[in-house]
């Protein structure tokens, strides 16, 4: 893209991603056997051989997210290293970026957050589930640590009633939108207010910030 002149744009995905992509990522194997055979493992037992083998990962990992925990040991199990230790050799460096954060009123996110959860339960997020335990994916899969499958998996195992499946989603949610907020507030981004704006509104703003800020490089250059 760069070769052609144009500026690439990347769009959507969460802090951690844009993390990776500023500041660099280890870049590991992966293997499926390895996986599989640690997702049908009670998560008990993960978190003892990961205390175990990397006591530092065991102490900063969230000992509630499977699907980490998971991956800190297939990457034991693949080098034979500490996780701690394997993801600082096989670092890649960050990229050169400028990050727009798009915002919007506190309270209007929670809303558009409850409008779309109750969209995915209308849309068939339960039945959808069902479909995939059916399958033979065990419940210890990735996909169902994730707020939505987590509490949907409770429902479905009778723990708790729809109403308070919706509920929890909703609160879970909220929950998750504001630790990422809190996480973005010491970050170099440039904020974009988007309430009551079009997509096309807000495209249009960013792309004059680009512009100005390109014909400011060119002037202070040919001066």
């Amino acid at each position: 893209i760069l070769k052609r002149g144009k500026t690439p744009v990347i769009s959507g995905g969460s802090g951690l991603y844009v993390s990776s992509l500023a500041e660099g990522i280890s870049m590991l194997p992966a293997s499926k056997d390895i996986r599989r055979k640690l997702e049908n493992t009670e998560l008990a037992k993960l978190l003892e051989e990961l205390r175990k083998v990397d006591r530092r990962t065991y102490e900063k990992i969230d000992r509630r997210n499977p699907r980490r925990i998971i991956r800190a040991l297939e990457i034991y199990r693949i080098t034979g290293e500490p996780p701690s230790r394997a993801l600082k050799k096989n670092f890649i460096k960050g990229l050169n970026l400028k990050i727009f954060f798009l915002e919007m009123p506190r309270d209007e996110l929670y809303g558009k957050i409850d409008e779309r959860v109750e969209f995915m339960i209308r849309k068939g997020l339960v039945r959808e589930a069902r479909s995939i335990l059916k399958r033979g994916v065990p419940p210890t899969a990735p996909p169902f640590s994730s707020i939505g499958y987590r509490e949907v998996l409770e429902f479905i195992r009778c723990c708790t009633t729809l109403a308070e499946t919706v509920e929890k989603i909703k609160m879970r949610t909220h929950n998750l939108a504001r630790k990422q907020l809190i996480w973005w507030r010491g970050k170099k981004v440039v904020r974009i207010g988007v309430s009551g704006k079009s997509p096309v509104a807000v495209a249009s703003e960013i792309a004059e910030i680009l512009h100005n800020e390109q014909n400011k490089a060119v002037h202070e250059i040919g001066m």
